[in-house]
């Protein structure tokens, strides 16, 4: 069995930046599905509508543009979101006595590419720890 490689220790630092990255979108996905909860938990309440397919579409809409004005990848921006969407829809019903209504725990799919235009991308570039 051949000794493990020392890594290099920038690789290891750009490693470190991203965990915390990660770690932070974790923490922001948890934030968001609590926010849903106590969101859906007001519409019970208030004998609202819990689903709202056109609010879904905006949200989907959002992240992606939000994702382009910064530069990022506008089908992941989406597909993130509406995921954590779904997954707090899902979460929110499973403990209900009530069967969800119908499509409660469907997310819409992320809207497909919107023509093919290249996107404008801006390049920041950083180094760990600025």
């Amino acid at each position: 069995m051949r000794p493990r490689r020392r890594a290099d220790p920038d690789v290891e630092a750009w490693r470190e930046r991203l965990a915390t990255i990660d770690r932070s979108l974790v923490v922001l996905l948890r934030a968001r599905e609590q926010a849903q909860r106590e969101l859906l938990a007001l519409k019970r309440a208030r004998a609202l509508p819990l689903i709202d397919l056109e609010q879904e579409r905006e949200v989907g809409r959002r992240a992606r543009s939000w994702a382009d004005e910064l530069g990022g990848d506008p089908d992941l921006a989406a597909q993130v979101v509406l995921a954590a969407l779904g997954s707090g829809k899902r979460r929110f019903f499973e403990g209900d006595q009530d069967p969800p209504p119908t499509g409660a725990g469907e997310t819409l799919p992320s809207p497909p590419p919107t023509g093919s235009e290249p996107r404008r991308r801006r390049h920041v570039a950083s180094v760990p720890g600025s």
